[in-house]
């Protein structure tokens, strides 16, 4: 009876189909502007007097790419990297390559982001050329806003909780951590403003820094309702359109023409939710990895910007974005 071989042979290593741990990276580095993440990094990028020489900046703008799309934290990163080859083809290294950076050059190199307010001009940058290729309309704002759970805990050194995070109601449950608003193109669903606030923040009160003031329409739900921006945008020849809620001795007519009227903007305002799928849910950035405000509010304006890409990245694929002409 002839018995199976336990022979490794290199077809081993070779996986059994395309995954999309494999494809995405492969498709975002043919759609991110490496090029202008570095142009904007490299001058705050400075090798110290004494240590270990510097780590290409590429590189580590790529780590915190992955980093982004897969949910991974520094130190389990730095494992994955050493173990999976497809990560490594995506940073540009090869197998026990001396240049694969370690979590402590990681942590550094976002602290140096973070100080300088770096990811904020990344997402100017990549608006401003999304918005030269005619990508951004600027027509019609849907705004929202989707609350980011953080440790409600005290077991630190300072026996507190995180500053800057609060307790803010959603529906009938309270949840802690902090708020990020969104002001979402509606033609392309990219974010062209963003603001972050504690979870307490009223959604609506945040309305007027999510818009550009050159839109005809603005949608939201019920909480950015207010009579006051009906007035301040209709100066402006915009209609503020948003879902009512409901009133009190509510006739059923009205109660029905409410909800008809309501549905309508909700099927207009839903693009505004595209982002928070893409940031949230798919990339698993829906609670603070960080314990300051200024790092996760630093984190998410990357992934954020890193969404925006990928929400149009099949148009930046038959034509890459720095070839605005």
């Amino acid at each position: 009876m002839a018995t199976m071989s336990k022979q490794t042979t290199f077809l081993s290593f070779q996986p059994a189909k395309r995954t999309r741990r494999a494809e995405f990276p492969e498709t975002m580095d043919k759609v991110v502007p490496w090029t202008e993440f570095v142009a904007i990094v490299a001058p705050h990028y400075e090798p110290a007097k004494t240590g270990r020489p510097l780590t290409d900046c590429e590189v580590l703008i790529r780590r915190m790419c992955l980093a982004v799309w897969f949910g991974r934290g520094d130190e389990m990163l730095e494992e994955d990297i050493h173990e999976m080859p497809v990560y490594r083809k995506f940073l540009g290294l090869g197998c026990g390559d001396a240049r694969i950076p370690d979590h402590t050059v990681m942590c550094r190199f976002r602290n140096l982001i973070e100080a300088h307010g770096l990811t904020r001009t990344m997402f100017a940058r990549i608006n401003s050329l999304l918005g030269a290729r005619g990508l951004i309309l600027m027509q019609g704002t849907a705004v929202d806003a989707t609350i980011i759970d953080a440790p409600s805990g005290t077991k630190n050194e300072n026996k507190e909780r995180t500053p800057g995070m609060a307790s803010g109601k959603k529906g009938s449950n309270y949840r802690f951590g902090m708020k990020a608003h969104t002001g979402v193109d509606m033609d392309s669903g990219i974010v062209h403003s963003l603001v972050f606030t504690s979870a307490n923040e009223a959604d609506v009160s945040q309305t007027k820094r999510l818009t550009h003031g050159a839109e005809t329409l603005i949608v939201g739900d019920k909480g950015c309702v207010s009579a006051a921006l009906i007035e301040f945008y209709a100066k402006l020849n915009a209609l503020y359109a948003v879902c009512q809620k409901a009133k009190r001795n509510e006739t059923p007519e009205e109660k029905v023409a409410r909800r008809a009227a309501n549905a309508l903007i909700s099927s207009v305002r839903a693009i505004a939710e595209y982002p928070y799928r893409i940031v949230k849910w798919m990339w698993e950035n829906d609670r603070t990895r960080f314990r300051t405000f200024s790092k996760n509010e630093s984190w998410l304006t990357f992934a954020f910007t890193l969404a925006n890409l990928c929400q149009v990245r099949g148009k930046l694929l038959t034509r890459p974005l720095l070839a605005v002409a």
